[in-house]
């Protein structure tokens, strides 16, 4: 018996700059409300999803004369895919011990990877970045069903 998985998918070009960001992120809210994604859930998504992406635009993009932001989705069964690519300067990801080690740190102590990047890899069961061509993409996993431990773990 073959299964039929439902394969969603839905991409933006950004406006790189925190306008263009919030409405980027209004409009992935509303494509994950309508495949079907638990409001809860989505909310949470879209959080980590502001976190990543205004990072780009924060960090990175500001020092590019034409900067370029993506974001694209990708849902199939009970996991959704985010892809956010840019242009930006080449960077290291913050490894989720880094970032938890500074949502408990002083906001005068905390090093590279701050507080934000703790909150994605609490939200995402998996982030990757890689760079490809002077392009940066970090990808972040998200279980949409059920409920989710801190490393990604389906209770």
């Amino acid at each position: 018996m073959i299964k039929t998985v439902q394969l969603y998918l839905a991409e933006w070009s950004v406006v790189p700059s925190f306008e263009g960001v919030s409405e980027a992120l209004a409009k992935a809210q509303a494509k994950m409300l309508s495949w079907g994604i638990d409001p809860h859930r989505a909310m949470e998504i879209e959080l980590a999803l502001a976190e990543a992406m205004n990072n780009s635009v924060e960090h990175g993009l500001v020092r590019v004369l034409h900067p370029r932001l993506k974001l694209k989705l990708s849902k199939a069964e009970d996991n959704l895919v985010c892809s956010i690519s840019d242009n930006a300067p080449s960077f290291e990801l913050p490894c989720a011990t880094n970032a938890a080690e500074n949502a408990d740190a002083s906001v005068q102590s905390r090093r590279d990877g701050g507080f934000g990047w703790h909150i994605v890899h609490s939200i995402a069961a998996s982030i990757s970045s890689s760079r490809c061509n002077g392009t940066n993409e970090t990808t972040l996993m998200f279980v949409t069903r059920g409920s989710q431990t801190q490393e990604g773990a389906i209770l």
